[in-house]
């Protein structure tokens, strides 16, 4: 039996609920300007829980490689997904903006009956991205500078130079 793409948010948590499976990485539109290759699979586990406060949550777990563009020399970079997130489920915003902000707490989400596992992958993937990827060993050195260390326009500089000389 193929694997539900939607859940019940509240059912879900409620039941205590358990989905695990794999997402095609071609399969998050929203993430592919970021992507070097489209290609590859994330391992995901999606568990209805309760937060430390007894309310509905979801507990996220995203594991995989992503292929991203170097934004320093425009190769393809392995970037390591290891989400592990809780959830929090609302009925509305208006009820998510009643709760002071928390940075140690639960991110909250507006729960639904029919929540796309596809969205919620995609949406933490999102937030956990660097937005200007790069390879560990990339640096700003590597990328202006040539093969003797000079800059990429010293040549044109001393043409200019050159171009300026009184004539013999």
């Amino acid at each position: 039996m193929p694997l539900a793409p939607y859940i019940d948010g509240f059912e879900f948590a409620a039941l205590g609920g358990r989905r695990t499976g794999t997402w095609a990485v071609a399969d998050l539109p929203r993430l592919r300007e970021r992507l070097a290759t489209l290609d590859g699979e994330l391992r995901f586990q999606i568990d209805g829980v309760s937060d430390g406060q007894g309310r509905p949550a979801l507990h996220l777990v995203v594991t995989g490689i992503l292929h991203l563009t170097c934004q320093r020399c425009l190769e393809s970079s392995e970037f390591e997904v290891n989400l592990d997130s809780v959830l929090a489920l609302a009925r509305s915003q208006a009820a998510i903006d009643m709760h002071p902000v928390d940075v140690d707490g639960p991110d909250w989400i507006v729960a639904s009956k029919t929540m796309a596992i596809g969205e919620l992958i995609e949406d933490e993937l999102l937030l956990d991205v660097p937005l200007a990827p790069m390879h560990e060993g990339c640096s700003e050195r590597d990328v202006t500078q040539g093969a003797a260390g000079d800059s990429p326009f010293a040549e044109l500089k001393g043409m200019m130079r050159k171009r300026n000389l009184p004539p013999n």
